[in-house]
């Protein structure tokens, strides 16, 4: 992150403000790299909110440091005290999220304790990775900035880092575009909303942390399908996407100084329907640039042979008007073997599950809570005072995306599941209880509600005691709805999964 300010070669005799960003780096992820770069632009740039540093601070900088010399850059840092690191009273699962436990911090040096929640780690330390930007990422990344427009999709095979290089690209464009625009296509790992939705977002500041670290911004057009992977319904899948570039190509400027450049994540299903559903996508976007990942040495994570070829073909009714895609290929990054990091304790579930508490409990959405984070972990689900809607005055449809519902089976499907979350039904006033971290102004335009195949987490239907209570909210387990303690055993014990992607490949997607 770059600000482009050269370091003063005296006192100011001012306040200089400093527009700070909201960086994460917990244990679930690689931790980031603080290096000393040059840049012809700044990569970061000023927001509404700054931050006045006082001059006596300054002055303590001139006095501490040498001035005669010269330094590259000054990392000006701040606590960032925001609550994220409470998600382990909610969840319960996680002790920690942020920095080394007692049995793991090295007493060499390798670790310093300097700010709250700031700890570098400056040797080689057990569990620590650092992330790692391959070189083919930079290179082709600025192929890619050389260009006028850019219109991108990212691709691969799962855990190849298709989310890392997107939110890189995401902020290598931040350099040289006012906004940029992301689509995300990936339900089973969004990167700024729960799992199960597909979102475009028009991001102006640059993304420095995991996916549960930035929840706060509202999408500009969203589509609820309530699951992680379209298998269950690819039609409806590549529906939702093709409105998405439709709202995206809608509001963008034909003029160069407001151009909006697009970055698209796709999942990571490529055999198949999945390759298939890819395809249509390309055939959608129309992109300039194409970034596929590449595995060097297992094949059946990349992308098949013939995929150059395809992608011509999926475009060539659109390379009247366009250019012909540019594809770039790119390395994954490869793991020693045997080389166990702190990242390995949180899978895809986990990452979900963390993400899921992170939206319900944050304090403020917004560009400020992006900017200013905060999250309240310590008020669980159960103990919150949810939104009261009157389905007969605000409400125009229910919809199941997954199954069919009898009508009268229709309360119970949606009770306690994830839309907002349903908290209750109250049949007697015909009201729905909501609970939502959306402003009231974003609420009052919702006239339906979507029940899709995703469960409700257990965390979210429990008190601060969690499991290890007598029940939930003074309420015994024997009379706490959808909750039972004891291990469920027998017919009926999972919930059901339809599957509609049984049919033949050509009766699904649809050219």
């Amino acid at each position: 992150m770059n600000s482009n300010r050269p370091v003063p070669d005296q006192v100011s005799e001012h306040d200089v403000p400093v527009h700070f960003y909201p960086v994460f780096c917990p244990r679930s992820h690689a931790l980031l790299r603080i290096t000393s770069t040059t840049t012809d632009a700044a990569s970061v740039q000023p927001h509404t909110n700054p931050i006045e540093l006082d001059e006596n601070l300054l002055g303590a900088v001139h006095e501490e440091l040498d001035m005669s010399e010269k330094f590259e850059t000054i990392v000006v840092i701040k606590d960032l005290t925001n609550g994220l690191d409470g998600v382990k009273d909610a969840v319960g699962e996680h002790k920690s999220l942020m920095g080394f436990r007692k049995s793991e911090a090295l007493k060499d040096g390798s670790v310093i304790n300097m700010l709250p929640g700031f700890h570098p780690v400056l040797k080689v330390t057990p569990g620590a990775k650092a992330l790692h930007i391959p070189a083919s990422w930079e290179s082709h990344t600025l192929l890619a900035l050389n260009k006028e427009r850019v219109v991108s999709v990212v691709c691969g095979g799962k855990d190849l880092g298709k989310s890392s290089f997107s939110k890189y690209l995401l902020n290598r464009l931040l350099t040289k575009y006012k906004q940029v625009a992301y689509i995300e296509t990936d339900l089973g790992q969004s990167e700024f909303t729960p799992s199960g939705l597909l979102s475009l977002h028009y991001i102006q500041h640059p993304v420095m942390g995991p996916s549960y670290a930035h929840q706060q911004l509202e999408p500009a057009r969203s589509f609820f399908l309530g699951a992680t992977s379209p298998r269950s319904n690819p039609e409806y899948y590549l529906a939702c996407i093709s409105e998405l570039i439709r709202h995206y190509r809608y509001h963008q400027s034909e003029e160069d100084e407001d151009w909006v450049p697009l970055v698209v994540n796709t999942q990571g299903w490529i055999s198949g329907v999945g390759y298939e559903l890819l395809m249509s996508q390309i055939r959608e976007i129309g992109p300039t640039d194409i970034f596929a990942m590449r595995h060097p040495t297992v094949e059946l994570k990349n992308l098949p042979l013939c995929f150059p070829m395809d992608v011509l073909a999926a475009t060539e009714e659109v390379l009247l008007s366009t250019a012909k895609p540019e594809l770039h290929y790119l390395d994954s990054y490869l793991r020693e073997p045997g080389v166990m990091v702190l990242g390995d304790a949180f899978n895809a579930f986990k990452i979900r599950d963390l993400t899921m508490a992170s939206y319900f409990h944050q304090v403020e959405m917004g560009e400020e809570g992006y900017l200013m984070p905060q999250w309240e972990f310590r008020k669980h689900m159960v103990d919150r005072v949810p939104w009261v809607v009157d389905w007969r005055a605000h409400l125009n449809a229910i919809w199941m995306t997954f199954e069919e519902v009898k009508l009268e089976d229709l309360f119970f499907a949606l009770n306690g599941s994830v839309v907002a979350i349903v908290r209750a039904i109250d049949p007697n006033r015909h009201a729905l209880l909501l609970l939502t971290p959306l402003p009231a102004e974003t609420l009052e335009k919702a006239s339906c509600i979507i029940k899709g195949e995703l469960q409700l987490p257990v965390w979210s239907l429990l008190d601060d005691k969690l499991e290890k209570g007598g029940g939930v909210a003074q309420v015994p387990w024997k009379q706490v709805p959808y909750v039972d303690p004891n291990t469920s055993e027998g017919v009926g014990n999972k919930v059901l999964k339809v599957r509609r992607n049984l049919l033949h490949k050509m009766r699904r997607i649809k050219e």
